[in-house]
């Protein structure tokens, strides 16, 4: 049987392909698995980081047949988890050890095997996501998404949540300064989380509606006739870079360019590299130049105190910021379960339950729990800096589900994780909607999920769902 052109006994060649090449992958990880606790070996670590390059190679070369877009869920998610889990462990084997190593390193004895659980995990992750027959598809350039030319109502909430974000938020927002949110007023955080939903709709509309190939004129003809959505994006973005705040700027820029790849022109591999390399040299002047104290502006720009700080300290390293999150899984692994037990998912039920406004709130007063068991971020923070601590070390994805799971968990998971994330890029690619949107918004985290928790995008999905039904009941005039 012919499914669109193809002929369907290729798809069992490939299926038997797919589970003999990674079966032969993590049989040969199996034989060569360290103990828990171990002298750092180099051969050991270049020999995982190779196995992980093999797969990661098949990976994208399997991929690659389905779709001529690289601006992807998982090309993203793999170059991130690329630069967290091996990037450190192997310039180590080859001889250049991190800066402050004994901060980064936590328990050397632990980081063989820390390696080869990450290895191994990422693998398991590759193997579900080829359990899904992308090929049985041809990508659509143009998914059959609702043509929403009427976009009033999404540049009234746009308007509206921007003010109301302002007014919770307060005056810390313009001070210039970063500190994570930490200084907002009550409610700021759900009105932000629905104003980015608001504008993540608006970008893919805006994205979808543009004529022809969304060439320049086409990008400037859309700009002029949408002047709400413009002027919005404009001062968020500016809002945001200007107390160094990257995350909410990057997302935004990701939810762009991904639609764009999806509805108009897909992204070759030399168009994302560029985006990949100049994005992050240019986030990591805003991160180094921004600061934490008023007294500490000393007058300059965002920019200029950034590119300042990196001549100074010679620090060109532009996934070092990155690549140190893997101290997180380290940590995990000289701490749980020896030193503390396993969390057996109750952050994992704080996050789910965080997707209705306040309740996880509730929950935490009324059981008081303590800070360290509210997310995997704080109760790493706790274990390394204390309770009192204002500034957080955040977590790492290995590291997330391991501490709740074990080390079983982390491999079904992950598997789990990659049939997952395949069959949303299926759904996306065949022009389902809802799924666009979801694909969207995991390839606007897909390189923050490395050094965050897994389930981090399930209030900007489960949000961004809400108002997209919300407002396509609504009809109002032209």
């Amino acid at each position: 049987m012919d499914l669109m052109g193809y002929n369907n006994s290729i798809y069992f060649k490939v299926d038997i392909m797919d589970t003999i090449f990674f079966f032969v992958i993590l049989l040969f990880l199996l034989v060569f698995m360290p103990s828990r606790e171990s002298e750092f070996n180099e051969n050991l670590i270049i020999f995982y980081s190779v196995v992980y390059f093999l797969a990661l190679i098949y990976h994208f070369l399997r991929q690659s047949r389905n779709t001529r877009n690289w601006l992807r869920f998982d090309v993203l998610f793999l170059t991130g988890y690329s630069i967290v889990h091996i990037q450190i462990p192997l310039l180590a084997a080859i001889g250049f050890d991190p800066e402050r190593p004994h901060w980064v390193w936590v328990n050397k004895g632990v980081v063989n095997f820390g390696t080869w659980l990450s290895v191994f995990a990422i693998v398991l992750w590759m193997w579900g996501y080829s359990s899904i027959k992308m090929s049985l598809y041809r990508s659509c350039s143009h998914p059959l998404a609702p043509n929403y030319s009427n976009t009033s109502i999404l540049d009234f909430l746009l308007v509206l949540f921007f003010g109301l974000f302002i007014l919770t938020a307060g005056s810390s927002l313009f001070s210039g300064t970063y500190d994570g949110g930490q200084s907002w007023g009550g409610g700021a955080v759900y009105v932000f989380l629905i104003l980015n939903s608001i504008i993540f709709l608006r970008t893919i509309y805006f994205v979808k509606n543009l004529k022809g190939k969304g060439g320049f004129r086409a990008l400037s003809h859309g700009f002029i006739f949408n002047p709400v959505y413009l002027i919005s994006l404009l001062l968020y973005a500016g809002l945001f870079l200007f107390a160094g705040d990257r995350g909410p700027v990057l997302r935004i820029v990701l939810v762009f360019i991904g639609a764009y790849a999806i509805f108009l022109n897909p992204i070759s591999i030399k168009t994302l590299s560029v985006f990949i390399v100049v994005g992050a040299l240019m986030f990591s002047i805003v991160g180094m130049g921004r600061v934490r104290d008023v007294g500490d502006l000393e007058g300059a720009n965002l920019f200029v105190r950034g590119y300042g700080e990196m001549v100074e300290s010679g620090d060109f390293n532009i996934t070092n910021e990155l690549a140190t999150s893997n101290r997180i899984l380290f940590m995990a692994l000289d701490m749980v379960p020896g030193r503390h037990s396993y969390l057996y998912g109750s952050t994992y039920l704080l996050n789910i339950t965080g997707v209705v406004p306040f309740l996880t709130g509730i929950i935490v007063d009324f059981a008081s729990i303590p800070r360290e068991y509210r997310g995997t971020a704080q109760f790493f923070t706790v274990a390394s800096l204390g309770r009192d601590s204002t500034v957080g070390v955040g977590s790492e994805i290995i590291s997330d589900i391991y501490v709740n799971f074990g080390i079983f968990g982390v491999f079904l998971i992950m598997a789990l994780f990659g049939r997952i994330s395949a069959l949303i890029q299926l759904k996306s690619s065949h022009g389902n909607h809802v799924f666009v949107i979801i694909s969207l918004i995991l390839l606007s985290e897909a390189l923050s999920m490395n050094r965050g928790m897994l389930l981090y995008p399930l209030k900007s999905i489960s949000y961004t769902l809400l108002v997209n039904y919300l407002v396509s009941k609504l009809r109002i005039g032209k």
